[in-house]
């Protein structure tokens, strides 16, 4: 499984709405959980994803990807 897995580039980077998301994130877990375990439907992923998003996800998608660009500029 090794070869398959991927690196985090996030690691090691900050988003200030990511440092402030914990119902967020705990919203996300709870409903793979949910998945996972068969209390809820697979279909509600997408629905899952889309309320990340909305509430918050896509703030700390782009605070990241401005952190990363901010990182390489000094390699």
């Amino acid at each position: 499984m090794v070869p398959y897995l991927i690196a985090d580039p996030s690691v090691g980077l900050f988003s200030a709405t990511d440092n402030k998301s914990v119902v967020l994130n705990q919203k996300v877990v709870d409903g793979l959980v949910e998945m996972v375990t068969g209390h809820s439907s697979l279909s509600g992923l997408d629905q899952l994803l889309k309320d990340w998003r909305s509430a918050g996800g896509d703030q700390i998608r782009a605070e990241f990807q401005q952190a990363y660009a901010d990182s390489i500029k000094f390699k």
